[in-house]
């Protein structure tokens, strides 16, 4: 058996669905890839990192908490919420 392409483990995950990115060398930024890739083995490439996005809050009897965007809005209504301690953070995962 022969040696596996460079990009081998990427051009699996691009194969299951996975959004790729490329390393532009003339900015040095992450580039989301368009249909096809080349897959030059002078490139470097990644699959996309997820993002995630969440606020710490501080509850009226004084624990704080950490909610997603998906369960932020319903704290807000949640007995005990007091306020948001901080603006949206965003991490790569």
């Amino acid at each position: 058996m022969g040696t596996p392409h460079k990009h081998a483990e990427v051009i699996k995950a691009w194969a299951d669905g996975k959004q790729i990115e490329f390393l532009a060398p003339n900015s040095g930024n992450w580039v989301t890839v368009g249909w096809n890739p080349s897959w030059d083995e002078g490139c470097a490439y990644r699959v996309k990192p997820e993002t995630i996005r969440y606020r710490v809050a501080l509850a009226a009897s004084g624990p704080i908490t950490v909610r997603t965007e998906n369960y932020a809005a319903t704290l807000v209504h949640a007995p005990g919420f007091k306020r948001w301690l901080t603006d949206w953070i965003e991490v790569e995962v």
